[in-house]
């Protein structure tokens, strides 16, 4: 998962559909209970750096700053 999710962030800057910016969103979410991996932490890290923001929000819509969903 995380090397898939690795080619997903290097092809998202030639390709910046909402359907691959929704499955980082969700790949973060499903990656928090993992968090205490060095290589998933790092991993989830840098969907944070490229996902964008929604105003007072974490990871975009729908995701707070823990990666859990939030109400909009």
């Amino acid at each position: 998962a995380d090397r898939y999710a690795r080619l997903a962030l290097v092809s998202i800057k030639e390709n910046s559909s909402h359907r691959t910016w929704d499955r980082l969103r969700e790949m973060y979410r499903l990656t928090n209970q993992y968090s205490d991996y060095a290589k998933i932490q790092d991993l989830r890290e840098e969907i944070q750096r490229v996902m964008p923001r929604a105003k007072g929000q974490g990871l975009g819509p729908g995701l707070g700053p823990a990666g859990k969903s939030v109400r909009i």
